[in-house]
């Protein structure tokens, strides 16, 4: 196992962690760092919608922004 794998699957937890708060999907506390960053009205509807025609679309987020993560960690 490399080192790097490690840190990349704690990044994906906090990554999850961000992503459910940002979306309203916890029913628990949102830590003070999570709250600032919350979707817009028009931001959850369109997340509602995709995820009504297709179940995986958190998944598909989730690797998207992962991507995204991995490329500026990358820069």
């Amino acid at each position: 196992m490399r080192t790097e794998d490690f840190f990349m699957a704690i990044s994906s937890i906090n990554l999850t962690s961000h992503l459910i708060s940002f979306l309203y999907m916890n029913k628990s506390d949102v830590p003070e760092t999570h709250s600032r960053h919350l979707a817009s009205r028009a931001q959850f509807k369109t997340f509602c919608k995709l995820n009504a025609d297709k179940k995986v679309t958190f998944f598909e987020l989730h690797c998207l922004s992962f991507d995204y993560m991995y490329f500026l960690w990358k820069k």
